[in-house]
């Protein structure tokens, strides 16, 4: 034999392998093993990828894409614009996802709350896509945090909003009101209990503040279910902007979970005169005020909503989702968007008020503030 007879042979060794004439089950397992392979090879070759069609900015009307996507279509042309740098594919072929697409796609997720399986038959692309679209979205947004959330500061500012939300409630120099809302997620098996709030359910506390506008001017997300609103507030950057320059602007509204301070004016849990009463109930209307800030905000998306599910991410990223459903939120507000027909705006918070629970010692200076502050705006306001 020549040694390129024996090269060919050595290439394939099924040329050369011998086989008992008696052994006929070994013979016919190995012919059944060989058609088998040859079918598979056959069937890899012929398989080709199947595409869908994808949706597209230039066939969305108005309405359909506030129904979807709680957006307008200019506003989706301009965050597409914004995160193109963030978004845009390295290579371009004629399969990768546009910018356009990922933005839909993410778009999707957060105003239906629907996962991923779902959102992605809804935009043309897979489970997978939608995850990374997602991903790199919530990146984007978050370099631009502060462009779409800002606490008012100047004058012009400052003027505006104690305008505003004393034509609501008759009560003086509020700058924002602050509370906290609960996110549902799936917890770190490691650290279940951390992530488990009053109601027995998982999930993340996050601080927000807003104007009289329903603007959200502050978040802080950072915090398990289990971490008090006080102490939130008392760990946050708006405390610390609030008792370095802040108070001299005005005051924060908050409710009875959180301790009086100079800077945040709480009510009176047993009023015993006619001005406290008065105080109160000024108190309780311009409150009511992020009470629908937040409904409106769950209402528009709906992966906030715990009647959706819990989500199925890190804590990081579902404080990642709040932020930027905070950011659209605003986008939405500021350009006079409306509710869509399809979202039943939430009823307050799915969580009830916090019980008392007062950080450090009585604060002298906090009660004489708001003392003074019942005597000059509500001691008559019964008399009129």
């Amino acid at each position: 034999m020549s040694s390129c007879s024996r090269m060919d042979e050595s290439r394939n060794p099924t040329m050369t392998m011998m086989i008992d004439p008696g052994d006929q089950c070994t013979s016919v397992a190995l012919r059944i093993l060989l058609i088998m392979d040859e079918g598979r090879y056959r069937s890899r070759a012929s398989r080709r990828r199947v595409f869908k069609p994808r949706l597209s900015l230039d066939e969305l009307l108005q309405r359909e894409s506030l129904s979807r996507f709680r957006l307008s279509v200019p506003i989706i042309r301009d965050l597409c614009t914004l995160l193109r740098p963030h978004l845009s594919p390295r290579i371009d072929t004629p399969y990768t996802l546009s910018v356009e697409v990922k933005v839909l796609a993410a778009l999707r997720f957060l105003s239906t709350g629907s996962f991923q399986r779902v959102t992605g038959d809804t935009t043309g692309i897979s489970q997978a896509s939608v995850s990374r679209s997602l991903e790199k979205f919530l990146d984007g947004m978050m370099e631009h945090v502060d462009h779409f959330v800002h606490f008012p500061c100047t004058e012009t500012e400052v003027r505006a909003v104690h305008t505003g939300f004393f034509a609501i409630g008759g009560f003086p120099k509020v700058l924002s009101i602050v509370d906290c809302t609960h996110v549902a997620l799936i917890p770190p098996s490691t650290e279940e209990e951390v992530y488990r709030n009053r109601k027995q359910q998982h999930s993340m506390n996050m601080q927000v503040a807003c104007d009289y506008q329903h603007v959200i001017t502050n978040v802080y997300a950072k915090f398990p279910g289990s971490s008090h609103d006080a102490h939130i507030l008392n760990q946050s950057p708006l405390t610390e902007y609030m008792r370095a320059e802040g108070s001299g602007h005005g005051w924060l509204i908050g409710d009875s979970a959180y301790t009086l301070e100079t800077w945040l004016m709480t009510p009176f849990l047993h009023p015993r005169e006619e001005s406290q009463d008065a105080y109160n109930r000024a108190h309780r209307t311009t409150h009511r005020v992020m009470e629908k800030t937040l409904g409106l905000l769950k209402a528009r998306f709906r992966a906030l909503d715990n009647s959706k599910g819990a989500l199925p991410f890190t804590p990081e990223k579902v404080c990642k989702i709040f932020t930027v459903c905070c950011m659209l939120h605003n986008l939405a507000i500021w350009n006079g968007l409306p509710i869509p027909d399809d979202a039943l705006l939430a009823e307050g918070n799915w969580e009830s008020e916090q019980p008392i629970r007062h950080i450090g010692g009585i604060n002298e200076l906090a009660f004489r503030t708001r003392k003074q502050l019942v005597d000059h705006t509500f001691a008559y306001a019964n008399k009129f």
